[in-house]
């Protein structure tokens, strides 16, 4: 059967679990900045937790302010085998727009690490965030992600067309990044929210 278990007030054991998931939501209310806090805690409180968790094959999966929350806790840049994390070269950032965002999009399977993702493959999933733009500290970072297969999903137009405008990209992200992963593949973020169409 399926059981739940909240690691940061119980015990820290990952032991017996297939996945670990940052749900979407308001973490800390967003007060200082979208992820910020919760992603400082799980780096402090549980990254060796995890990365051994990761490393003997469990999968962290983190949507909206959980992918936030994972993007600040390093989890994507750490390599495969590490006890720790590098310094933070990617963030998710304000919208281009300078406001909350709630609609629906169209996401592009890429080829990845995550190899459960079908390249190619188009769909609409509904998305609501305010600070989803995804953002590298340079090119070189992003040649990185893309040479690791850790972009994961792309925004697109309804016809599987690249995204050309903050209308199909709506946040405005660095190469119309939605989601990506790390290079294992086991560790997963997305700024849409694929639950909210149920």
């Amino acid at each position: 059967g399926l059981s739940t278990r909240f690691l940061w007030h119980e015990e820290r054991d990952l032991s017996g679990l297939e996945a670990v998931v940052i749900p979407g939501g308001f973490s800390y209310g967003d007060d200082v900045s979208s992820g910020r806090i919760f992603g400082l805690e799980l780096r402090h409180g549980l990254l060796q937790h995890l990365t051994r968790f990761v490393d003997g094959g469990g999968h962290v999966l983190g949507v909206c302010n959980g992918f936030q929350v994972l993007v600040e806790s390093g989890l994507f840049e750490r390599e495969p085998g590490a006890a720790s994390v590098p310094a933070r070269s990617i963030a998710l950032t304000n919208n281009l727009s300078a406001r909350f965002e709630c609609r629906w999009v169209h996401l592009k399977g890429e080829a990845c690490a995550a190899t459960w993702i079908e390249p190619g493959v188009t769909f609409p999933v509904p998305m609501a965030h305010g600070e989803g733009r995804f953002v590298a500290l340079d090119e070189a970072t992003l040649q990185r992600l893309e040479a690791r297969g850790q972009i994961a999903l792309r925004y697109v137009r309804a016809d599987g067309s690249p995204a050309t405008d903050t209308h199909d990209n709506p946040n405005g992200s660095s190469g119309a990044i939605a989601g990506i992963c790390d290079p294992t593949g086991r560790v997963f973020g997305l700024m849409p929210h694929p639950e909210r169409n149920l």
